[in-house]
């Protein structure tokens, strides 16, 4: 059967495809350590869990508005005016998968052959849900503090046909938080041109150091910026499928058509659960797991010091994304280490030719196996570093 040419450029997932080769060697009976997935290893907090379980017995199983449940819509907005200060209504709020949003907003949003900048290193699947789009992607890149360059974001709506830029702060993989100044700095440049801020915020409930400023706060009419976020990292939630964007109301009405005609709407009892998360109980759980990964972040940035190799400190997420001491790629880096310390990391050029020479860790992880796993990189390091 013929495939089409968005397919075929499509490239597998690092994070997944790691998972897969991990899996088959756990098949074997080798004991892997894996490093690279993006996931909490936290169990959903149990009140959320009995959200979903009340509302199966209550038979709330059938299609929900495509927007997302009125109750859960509503709950998202008093949520923004308690920790942002930000007025919107639920008709600014619509409910689906972060990941699927963010796709819709690129679709909504843009033409075919229009450009949209990323940021480099940046998530692994913004560059192929641009591609998908039928848009032009390009790199915008990050100074060492990990701050956007505000220079190359200029000149790219200056000098091309880029309308739209995506950022992420907190950053996967970076584990940084975008300063003040220069999120207002990029809104001056997307407002100048009429264009479209798409801010990825789903780790916005997983800083450790300051407090997240929400592009809602920059933009509270959302005349440019559509927000996202979602509950897989607030609430270790990732296997719900569920999220949000905020946007003005025409552009709701225009990604509101696009599920419509594609997922048609979030699982039922997964949003009736989510309702659940914004209760005291569920924000303590969040709590103690930010004070876990801080915790965490500490050991892994002293054991990459016992390595040698250098990354700037998270002040967020659970993710760290060090340069190594080698003139390896980093795809081979990471093959080898997966092969001879059975520890799974991710490629850093999965996230952008500035990644080359990086490896992204995760540190959801309990303690244990993050020394354990150092502990097997340090006994093979200078034999697969050379």
């Amino acid at each position: 059967m013929r495939l089409s040419g968005r397919s075929l450029i499509l490239r597998e997932s690092a994070t997944l495809g790691l998972l897969q080769r991990a899996k088959e060697m756990m098949r074997k009976g080798i004991n892997v350590i894996t490093l690279n997935l993006g996931e909490p290893d936290f169990d959903t907090p149990e009140i959320i869990k009995q959200g979903a379980i009340r509302a199966l017995e209550e038979g709330k199983t059938k299609y929900t508005p495509s927007k997302g449940i009125q109750e859960l819509r509503e709950k998202i907005t008093e949520y923004y005016k308690e920790r942002y200060n930000v007025e919107i209504s639920p008709e600014n709020v619509i409910i689906a998968p972060t990941k699927y949003l963010i796709y819709a907003s690129l679709v909504a949003t843009l033409d075919l052959g229009d450009g949209v900048i990323i940021p480099d290193p940046g998530w692994v699947s913004y560059k192929w849900q641009a591609y998908l789009a039928g848009l032009k992607p390009s790199y915008y890149q990050y100074d060492e503090e990990g701050n956007p360059r505000i220079d190359i974001i200029e000149d790219s709506f200056k000098s091309t046909n880029t309308r739209a830029i995506i950022v992420n702060t907190p950053s996967n993989p970076l584990g940084t938080t975008m300063e003040p100044s220069y999120m207002e700095d990029i809104y001056e440049i997307v407002e100048d041109r009429d264009g479209v801020i798409i801010s990825d915020e789903v780790y916005e409930g997983l800083v450790f150091e300051g407090r997240h400023r929400s592009f809602a706060q920059i933009d509270p009419e959302l005349e440019h910026a559509i927000v996202i976020s979602g509950f897989s990292k607030l609430f270790a939630m990732t296997g719900w499928r569920i999220g949000w964007a905020l946007a003005c109301e025409d552009l709701i009405k225009a990604m509101n058509k696009i599920i419509q005609h594609t997922i048609t709407c979030v699982t039922s009892f997964a949003q009736y659960g989510a309702l659940s998360a914004f209760t005291e109980e569920a924000f303590e759980a969040n709590k103690r797991m930010v004070e876990e990964y801080k915790r965490r972040r500490d050991i892994v940035m002293k054991e990459l010091g016992s390595l040698g190799w250098r990354a700037p400190r998270p002040r967020a997420t659970f993710y760290v994304f060090p340069k190594y001491n080698s003139e390896k790629k980093s795809e081979e880096i990471t093959s080898e280490i997966l092969e001879k310390a059975h520890v799974a990391l991710v490629p850093g050029s999965a996230f952008g030719p500035s990644g080359e020479y990086h490896v992204r860790i995760s540190y959801a992880a309990s303690e244990n196996a993050l020394r354990e796993a150092f502990r097997r990189i340090r006994e093979v390091w200078d034999e697969i570093s050379h």
